[in-house]
């Protein structure tokens, strides 16, 4: 902006207003994971360094119809109130928004115990028969084979 003694001239800034209550939360929703409606955006949530231990709350205002080609993302807005103007413009925060998107997983429940299984990309697939000779084993067992 200006410093002290500056020449000044026509059209040139001097100060930068912001307003920080609401606060707008400009971030980008990455391709693979949007599945987010946008005729009805919902809300959001998002942690800051500096504070760590609090998760502030806002509302998705906007979310791109169209994803950014450099970054693969679709790039959304969000309004969180921040009466008390405890969070900064300019800070870095880590977002998360609730989606349509559901994740494929596999619920067994194996001798008292809840056993899911996702099905992702990064996943190592593990064929494993179930201990014993017993016909359940080997049905979980195919279950399991059939579904990866």
């Amino acid at each position: 902006m200006v410093n002290l003694g500056e020449l000044v001239k026509t059209q040139m800034p001097v100060m930068t207003v912001v307003r920080v209550d609401p606060l707008k939360v400009m971030a980008e929703i990455p391709e693979q994971h949007g599945a987010v409606d946008q005729r009805r955006p919902g809300r959001c949530e998002l942690r800051v360094d500096a504070y760590p231990d609090r998760t502030f709350t806002g509302k998705v205002s906007r979310i791109s119809p169209a994803v950014n080609t450099a970054t693969r993302a679709f790039p959304f807005e969000a309004l969180v109130p921040n009466r008390d103007a405890t969070l900064k413009p300019g800070t870095f925060a880590r977002v998360h928004i609730e989606s349509d998107k559901h994740d494929e997983v596999l619920t067994l429940l194996v001798r008292g115990a809840a056993v899911s299984l996702r099905r992702q990309p990064r996943v190592r697939r593990r064929r494993r028969q179930a201990g014993g000779a017993r016909a359940e084993g080997r049905a979980i067992a195919s279950a399991i084979a059939s579904r990866f």
